[in-house]
C-alpha cells in the first residue's frame, strides 16, 4: 500500500503533455496535449504515431474516435489523468479525450432545485448531454463515440445508451427517470466501473438516510492548509491503496481556499451535497428489467462491466438500500445480465469483467489497468 506523501509535480511532470500541479488547490496550467475547457471541463487529444495497424480501427486517417469521462461521487474530473498519462501515448492524434466534473463537485456549479443532490439522475445526464454536444458535436458524423464511467459516474452514460436503443420509451416517464436524451454521437461501447445500479424496493422510501450519506454528512471538510488536508487524505485507510499519483495531488485538486482563513482549504463538493447524493434513486434497473421482459428496451450500445475484487465500499453500508443478496458482486453482475445487445431478441449485451486486488476506487487504485480497459475498448 501507499501511504507516503510524494510530489505530484515529479510524478506528473515527466509525462508528455502533463504540466506541473501548482502549490494552489487547481491545476495552474496545461502542456499542448492536456487543455482545460472552461472551470468544469479538461480535454486531450492521443500523442501516438502513425505507426497503428492497417487492421487497428484507431490507424491515422479514420473519423474521430471520442471518449468521455465520468468521476464517482465526491471526486471530479482531474482524478481520471493518472489513467489519461497512461493511454495517450498509445492513441492517435485523432483520438479525442474529454473528462467533465458532475454538478457540484469541484469546478461544476451546484444545481439549482432545493433537492439537488438526490435528485442527480436528472442533472447528471443533463449535464453530461451537454457537455457532450459542447465539446463533441461539431465532429463529422461518423465519429465514434464511447464512454468510460466510475460508480455513480456510470449511471448518465448508461442513461444515454438506453434513450439510443430506447427512443421515446415510456420508461423515461416515471418519477425516478428524468427524460432520457440521447448524445451527439451514437455509443459505440461503454466501459463502467461498479456502476450504482441497485434493485428498489417500492416499499421503502427510495430517498430514505442511509449509512453512505450519514458518513458523508459528518466527514472532515476543512483544514488550516492544503498540507494538513493531504496528510489526513494519506492517513485514511480506503486512500492508502490509492497509486501515488492520484494520491498526491487528490488535495490540490479537490480543495479550495477558505475566505478570511489564510491558507485553510475546504472540499469543493459541498459534504451535504455529497451526502445527499446518496439519497437519490432512479429506475434504470427496473426499466432494463421489465422492458427486456416484454420483447425490447434493448441498450443502444455493448458494454463492459468492471467488478473489483474487493467490497470496501458497500459492504460498510449496512442497511438495505445497499445490501444485495450475494455481495457487491452479485450486484454488478446482474448490471450485465440486464444489459441486452443493441436489435432486441434478449442478446446479452454487457460483459462482466472482475478486477484483482482492487477495491471501488480501481481507477485510483490501478490506472494501468484501467487504462488498459479503454483501450482494448477503443481497438475492438
Amino acid at each position: 500500500m501507499h501511504t507516503a506523501m510524494i510530489n505530484p509535480v515529479t510524478k506528473l511532470a515527466s509525462a508528455r503533455g502533463f504540466a506541473a500541479l501548482s502549490s494552489c488547490s487547481l491545476l495552474a496550467e496545461f502542456g499542448a496535449d492536456i487543455s482545460r475547457h472552461g472551470p468544469q471541463y479538461i480535454m486531450a487529444a492521443g500523442a501516438g504515431s502513425e505507426t497503428e495497424s492497417s487492421q487497428d480501427s484507431l490507424h491515422e486517417g479514420k473519423l474521430p474516435t471520442l471518449i468521455v469521462f465520468t468521476h464517482a461521487g465526491g471526486l471530479c474530473k482531474e482524478l481520471w489523468l493518472p489513467v489519461w498519462r497512461r493511454l495517450l501515448p498509445q492513441l492517435p492524434r485523432n483520438c479525442h479525450l474529454l473528462a467533465m466534473d458532475a454538478p457540484g463537485h469541484s469546478d461544476a456549479p451546484l444545481p439549482p432545485n432545493k433537492n439537488a443532490g438526490r435528485d442527480w439522475p436528472h442533472w447528471y445526464h443533463s449535464a453530461l448531454v451537454q457537455a457532450v454536444h459542447l465539446h463533441f458535436g461539431h465532429y463529422p458524423a461518423g465519429s465514434r463515440l464511447f464512454g468510460v464511467g466510475h460508480s455513480f459516474g456510470s449511471i448518465p452514460l448508461m442513461q444515454a445508451a438506453w434513450a439510443q436503443g430506447n427512443p421515446g420509451s415510456a420508461a423515461s416517464q416515471s418519477s425516478f427517470m428524468p427524460a432520457l436524451r440521447q448524445l451527439a454521437h451514437p455509443l459505440q461501447h461503454l466501459l463502467v466501473l461498479e456502476p450504482v445500479l441497485m434493485p428498489g424496493d417500492p416499499g421503502h422510501d427510495l430517498h430514505q438516510e442511509n449509512a453512505l450519506w450519514a458518513h458523508a454528512r459528518t466527514r472532515t471538510d476543512s483544514w488550516p492548509s492544503t498540507a494538513a488536508a493531504q496528510s489526513y487524505f494519506s492517513s485514511r485507510k480506503p486512500l492508502q491503496r490509492w497509486h501515488p499519483e492520484a494520491l498526491g495531488m487528490y488535495a490540490q485538486v479537490l480543495t479550495r481556499g477558505v475566505e478570511g482563513c489564510e491558507g485553510g482549504v475546504t472540499l469543493k463538493c459541498r459534504r451535504e451535497f455529497e451526502a445527499d447524493c446518496y439519497r437519490g434513486y432512479h429506475r434504470l434497473w427496473e426499466a432494463m428489467r421489465d422492458e427486456t421482459a416484454s420483447g425490447g428496451g434493448a441498450m443502444g450500445c455493448t458494454g463492459t462491466v468492471l467488478i473489483a475484487e474487493r467490497d470496501d465500499v458497500f459492504g460498510h453500508a449496512k442497511d438495505k438500500k445497499w445490501q444485495v443478496q450475494g455481495g457487491h458482486t452479485a450486484m454488478f453482475e446482474g448490471v450485465a445480465k440486464r444489459w441486452h445487445a443493441p436489435g432486441g431478441g434478449g442478446t446479452p449485451g454487457a460483459q462482466a469483467v472482475h478486477l484483482p486486488g482492487c477495491g471501488h476506487f480501481a481507477v485510483q487504485e490501478r490506472p494501468e489497468a484501467i487504462a488498459q480497459h479503454v483501450l482494448e475498448m477503443v481497438r475492438a
